[in-house]
């Protein structure tokens, strides 16, 4: 038997038959998800959250707070809209 089947993988293998039946929606479905898991992540991942808005204030120092955190959403929508294209 393969090891692939084994029972460890069982989640890795479901994410990634999720990933492809998802991708089957159409392409707006697809827009709206992603973003939606785009924000998820920004709930999720603080650590990266807080390295991404330490980077865009180093990059845009001028920058008010409330474009920095606009700019930080957009990229973690992006990052999600990315998995589905």
């Amino acid at each position: 038997m393969d090891s692939s089947y084994h029972p460890k993988y069982w989640i890795i293998r479901f994410l990634l038959l999720t990933l492809q039946l998802l991708s089957l929606l159409p392409f707006p479905t697809q827009l709206a998800i992603g973003k939606r898991v785009g924000r998820l992540g920004l709930q999720l991942f603080k650590k990266r959250k807080s390295i991404a808005s330490t980077n865009l204030k180093l990059a845009f120092p001028d920058l008010p707070q409330q474009k920095i955190d606009q700019l930080l959403t957009e990229h973690f929508e992006s990052l999600g809209i990315s998995l589905f294209e």
